[in-house]
């Protein structure tokens, strides 16, 4: 699971430090937590779930040269 929504509530966003009204209180499988507003909250599922989708590697392939 990306992430969990623990409810939906009104708060200072973690994210734009905006108050809204029309938020959730959500957790990341990647540890990030907090309120968030829609905008964000959405920004923020989209962006680690374009991440899933094409992981990027941790570290580079490099070609080793044979030598004699």
């Amino acid at each position: 699971m990306l992430v969990t929504i623990h409810n939906h509530a009104a708060g200072t966003c973690a994210w734009c430090r905006c108050r809204s009204d029309d938020g959730v209180q959500a957790q990341f499988k990647d540890g990030l937590s907090g309120f968030f507003c829609k905008k964000d909250f959405w920004a923020a599922l989209k962006a680690r779930a374009d991440e899933q989708a094409s992981p990027v590697e941790a570290s580079p392939k490099v070609a080793r040269s044979s030598q004699s």
